[in-house]
């Protein structure tokens, strides 16, 4: 897709990395570690970087956001330190070396008049997420990602279009082995 369409920027979107093993949820055997997944990251930052050498911009998805969660529930005293020595994601998946823009949990990236954040809320059915966001936000236009569900809502209000895209899972489903 990206060699056909040839964006000016990418925009990952949150949740790139699951950080299943040091999430504060149950954890389930069988799931890779934080260092695999990283590695497995990496793998699919360098097969993005064969093939678009332009911006590429990872937003902060929650998932992501528990390593530093994790360090500050565990180890507080040391968090300084762990983002001295690349123990944050941009370190683990060497976002220096992939020229990768990173864009902290709770900010979001614009694309010309696009407003694209992981998102902070979750409500039950499709559509209802995108509603709430159109509501929190003052964007004309607006994709999150967080609910892994698809919905798009318009609003026209006075004449003027506002438009929200909760924009699912794109990954695909073989990409998740490593999980497993």
């Amino acid at each position: 897709f990206i060699t056909r369409a040839r964006p000016d920027r990418v925009v990952q979107r949150g949740d790139d990395l699951d950080c299943h093993g040091i999430s504060r949820y149950d954890r389930l055997p069988g799931h890779a570690g934080l260092l695999a997944e990283a590695e497995q990251g990496k793998v699919r930052l360098d097969e993005l970087r064969t093939v678009y050498q332009k911006r590429l911009v990872f937003l902060e998805g929650n998932h992501e956001q528990r390593l530093e969660r994790y360090i500050v529930r565990n180890a507080p005293a040391i968090l300084e330190a762990a983002g001295a020595v690349g123990l944050t994601i941009p370190g683990l998946l060497d976002f220096t070396r992939f020229d990768v823009e990173w864009v902290p949990w709770g900010k979001a990236a614009t694309t010309g008049s696009v407003w694209v954040e992981h998102g902070d809320c979750a409500l039950g059915k499709s559509g209802y997420t995108a509603n709430r966001m159109l509501d929190r936000r003052s964007a004309q236009q607006g994709v999150s990602a967080h609910t892994h569900r698809l919905g798009h809502v318009f609003r026209t209000v006075q004449g003027t279009t506002r438009e929200w895209v909760e924009a699912g899972c794109l990954c695909r489903r073989e990409a998740l082995d490593f999980y497993v």
